[in-house]
C-alpha cells in the first residue's frame, strides 16, 4: 500500500508508463523494460506471458519514449538510424495501426507502423518541400492510438495521426469508422504540441496553449458527440494551458498559473471535486494549497505534484494505488491526501549532502525538529550504516531528527533481542527436521503392516486385485509442455488469416469440400465473435481473389470460376443464423438493377453498386428485381406497376428462389 523502490539492476529509469495491468520503463541507456500481465502480448517479449519482475524488451534499442494502453503498448525508437513508431499487444479494432492484417488477435513483439507518403515532407497535403517528419510523441487509450509527427529540433507544423476504434468520433476523422492504419486528423489550423486520450475521448494542446477536444459528448462537455477537433472554450477566463491529461472517462488541465480544471466522470472522486459531483459537465477548478506542476491519472484515480514537490492523490484506493501516508478504510478517497514519500538510498543521500541542503528542506526540518527536552535529554544513537529509509532526505539536520524520532522497536538492542528470538525458532525447526527420519520409521512400519493385512484378506475375495494408488498430483510432462500450448493458442487467434491464404491453394473438389467443412465447424455458430470472423474472412478471401491476375470483379460471382469466397458466402448466406449479420449486410438493395447497357458502361463490376446488383449483373439473362422484404420489392418495381397483390407476391417469391438457385 506504500510506494516501493523499483529495482532494475544497474539501471536508472528515465521514463515510466503504466497500462491497465502492465508497465513499461525506459532506462538512461535507452533500453525498454516491461513487466506485469502479458497474455495479450503487451509486454513485447515475443511470447504471450506475464512476469512479476522487470525484463528487457530486446527487440528495441535507442528507445526515445513509450506509452501503455489497456492491453497494447507502443514506443518511438531509433533503429538503423531511423526514428520509427513500434506497436505490439492486442490488435482489436486496429489500434496497433498495422493494417487490415491485424484487425483482431495479437502481435506479441514490436512491429513498425508505416505512415502513408503524405506524412512527409509536408502537412495537410501541402506541396512545399521540407525535412521528413518523424514520430515525436504518442498516447494510447483503451482502444485507440494517437501520434504526433514533426521535425525534431525545428519549428514547423506538427501533424496529428490516429488509428484504432472510432466509436464516438474519438479518432477525429469526422465519423465513427475504425482506422486500421494511421490516418491524419484535419486540425483546422490548430498546430498540436501535446496529446492525451481516454477511453472514449481525445485531447490536444495547441502551440498557442489552447485545448482542443473531441469524442463522446459527456466527456467533452458538449450536447452531441464531437468527431473532429473542437476548441474547448469552457475554461473560466479562457486561460492558457501548459499540461493536459486524460483518465478513462475524465480530463484535467493545468494552466500556466498552476491552476487545475477538471471535468467528466467523478463517481470515484477522480476529478478531485469531492463526493457531491458524480458527473462534471462543465469544467470546474480543483482547489489545492499550492500551484500544481504535474498531474498523472489512472482509470479512476489521480496523482498531483505541487510546486513545493508535495505529492497528493485521490480517487479509488483499492490495491494501494494511491500510496497514502495514512491508509484509509474507505474504498474511495474524495479529498486529496498526501502520498507516502519515498526515502532516497544511502548513495543518493550522500550526494544530496555534498550538494548542501536546499533552503526549503532546511526550513521544513527546523520546523519539524522535536523538542530534545521532551525526550528527557537522551539522544538514541544508531549506527548510520543501518538507516534504511523510504523518505526523501535533503539535509543533515533531517537525518538527526529521523534518528531521534525512531520507534523503540527499531533500536539496536531491540533488533538484537529479535535476532536471538528468531535464531531460537530456527534451531527448533532444524531439530524437528533432524528427527524426521526416526518419526518416519514408525509410519513406514504402520504402512507395511496395513499392506500385509490387505493382501491376506484379498485371497478370500475372488476377482479383486490390490488397488494401485497414484499419488501424483501434477503430470511433469504436461508442465514441461505447457509453454507450447500458449503458442498453439496464438495460432488459433490468427485462424482467419490462415483460412484466407489456404483458400487460394484449394483446387480439387475434395479439397473444396474439406475446406468448406472446416469453415462451417469453426464459424458456424451464432455469436458476436464468429460474426466478426465471418465478415473478416469474406473480406480477406475476396481481396486475395481480386488480386489474382486476369480475374475481374464479375468473375468472382460467376459459378464456373469456382470462387472459394463465393462458396463460403453461399454456405453462410443460406444459414438462418446469418440472416442479419451477413445476408442483410451484404445484399441490401435500395435501387433497381441497372440495364445491360448501363452495366456495360459502368464496367460490368459497377462502381457503387451493392453486392446484390453485382450478382445480378454476373448472372446471364437475369433481369428480375430482388429485395429482402415484400414492401421493399413493391417500392422497387414502382407505382406504375399494374399487377395485383397476388402477382406481386408471386414475383417476389420467384426472385428469392432464383437468387437461392444461383447461390447454390
Amino acid at each position: 500500500w506504500k510506494p516501493q523502490v523499483l529495482a532494475i539492476p544497474r539501471r536508472k529509469i528515465r521514463q515510466i508508463a503504466a497500462g491497465y495491468d502492465h508497465c513499461l520503463a525506459i532506462t538512461e541507456l535507452s533500453e525498454l523494460w516491461a513487466w506485469g500481465k502479458g497474455t495479450d502480448g503487451q509486454l513485447g517479449f515475443g511470447q504471450a506471458r506475464s512476469t512479476s519482475e522487470p525484463q528487457r524488451v530486446t527487440a528495441l534499442s535507442e528507445v526515445m519514449t513509450c506509452a501503455a494502453g489497456e492491453v497494447h503498448s507502443a514506443a518511438i525508437a531509433r533503429q538503423g538510424g531511423r526514428v520509427q513508431l513500434w506497436t505490439w499487444g492486442n490488435a482489436e479494432s486496429g489500434k496497433l495501426g498495422l493494417g487490415h492484417q491485424y484487425m483482431s488477435g495479437m502481435n506479441i513483439e514490436p512491429a513498425v507502423v508505416s505512415f502513408p507518403a503524405e506524412a512527409s515532407p509536408s502537412a495537410l497535403g501541402s506541396e512545399a518541400a521540407g525535412p521528413k517528419k518523424v514520430p515525436l510523441a504518442l498516447c494510447l487509450g483503451s482502444s485507440h492510438t494517437m501520434v504526433l509527427l514533426g521535425t525534431p529540433n525545428a519549428e514547423g507544423a506538427n501533424e496529428l495521426w490516429t488509428f484504432g476504434n472510432g466509436t464516438y468520433g474519438k479518432l477525429g476523422h469526422g465519423g465513427w469508422d475504425n482506422a486500421y492504419s494511421p490516418k491524419q486528423v484535419y486540425t483546422r489550423g490548430m498546430v498540436p504540441k501535446a496529446i492525451a486520450c481516454g477511453a472514449f475521448h481525445s485531447l490536444s494542446l495547441s502551440q498557442d496553449d489552447h485545448v482542443f477536444v473531441w469524442g463522446r459528448s459527456d466527456m467533452v462537455c458538449h450536447d452531441e458527440d464531437v468527431d473532429r477537433p473542437m476548441k474547448f472554450g469552457l475554461l473560466e477566463g479562457n486561460p492558457t494551458v501548459k499540461h493536459i491529461v486524460c483518465g478513462e472517462m475524465h480530463s484535467l488541465v493545468i494552466t500556466k498559473k498552476g491552476k487545475v480544471y477538471g471535468w467528466g466522470d467523478n463517481r470515484s472522486g477522480q476529478v478531485g471535486l469531492g463526493a457531491g459531483f458524480p458527473d462534471v459537465h462543465v469544467p470546474d477548478q480543483v482547489e489545492f494549497s499550492e500551484p500544481v506542476s504535474l498531474i498523472a491519472t489512472g482509470c479512476n484515480h489521480t496523482i498531483v505534484q505541487l510546486a513545493n514537490e508535495e505529492t497528493l492523490a485521490f480517487g479509488v484506493q483499492t490495491l494501494g494505488r494511491l500510496g497514502l501516508q495514512i491508509r484509509r478504510p474507505e474504498r474511495i478517497v474524495f479529498d486529496a491526501r498526501r502520498v507516502e514519500a519515498v526515502w532516497a538510498g544511502r548513495g543518493d543521500l550522500l550526494l544530496q549532502l555534498a550538494k548542501g541542503p536546499p533552503k526549503e528542506a532546511q526550513a521544513i526540518a527546523d520546523r519539524e525538529a522535536p523538542d530534545a527536552a521532551s525526550e528527557g535529554g537522551q539522544n538514541r544513537a544508531v549506527d548510520k550504516g543501518g538507516i534504511h529509509s523510504h523518505q526523501l532526505v535533503t539535509s543533515f539536520l533531517m537525518i538527526q531528527n529521523m534518528i531521534q524520532r525512531q520507534e523503540e522497536t527499531c533500536t539496536v538492542a531491540r533488533m538484537a533481542a529479535l535476532e536471538a528470538e528468531l535464531e531460537g525458532q530456527l534451531q527448533g525447526f532444524l531439530q524437528a527436521i533432524r528427527t524426521l527420519p526416526e518419526r518416519e520409521k514408525g509410519l513406514n512400519l504402520l504402512e507395511s503392516e496395513f499392506d500385509q493385512s490387505l493382501y491376506n484378506n484379498l485371497r478370500f475375495i475372488k476377482g479383486l486385485s490390490a488397488p494401485t494408488v497414484d499419488t501424483t498430483t501434477e503430470d511433469p510432462e504436461f508442465i514441461r509442455r505447457f509453454p507450447r500450448y500458449k503458442e498453439i493458442l496464438l495460432v488459433l487467434q490468427s485462424q482467419v488469416n490462415y483460412l484466407a491464404v489456404l483458400s487460394t491453394c484449394v483446387s480439387s473438389t475434395i479439397e473444396q469440400e474439406a475446406f468448406l467443412r472446416v469453415v462451417g465447424r469453426l464459424l458456424g455458430t451464432a455469436s458476436e465473435r464468429t460474426q466478426h470472423l465471418v465478415l473478416m474472412l469474406q473480406r480477406l478471401m475476396v481481396s486475395l481473389e481480386i488480386e489474382t491476375p486476369g480475374r475481374a470483379l464479375r468473375d468472382y460471382f460467376h459459378p464456373k470460376t469456382h470462387s472459394m469466397a463465393l462458396q463460403v458466402f453461399s454456405q453462410h448466406a443460406l444459414s438462418q443464423v446469418r440472416a442479419k449479420d451477413l445476408v442483410h449486410l451484404y445484399m441490401k438493395a435500395d435501387h433497381k438493377p441497372r440495364t445491360g447497357g448501363e452495366q456495360h458502361a459502368a464496367g460490368g463490376g459497377g462502381g457503387g453498386r451493392t453486392l446484390l446488383q453485382a450478382v445480378i449483373g454476373a448472372s446471364e439473362g437475369w433481369t428480375e428485381t430482388f429485395a429482402l422484404t415484400l414492401d421493399s420489392f413493391k417500392e422497387i418495381i414502382g407505382e406504375d406497376n399494374k399487377k395485383d397483390d397476388a402477382e406481386v407476391g408471386f414475383a417476389f417469391a420467384r426472385a428469392l428462389d432464383r437468387l437461392r438457385d444461383f447461390l447454390i
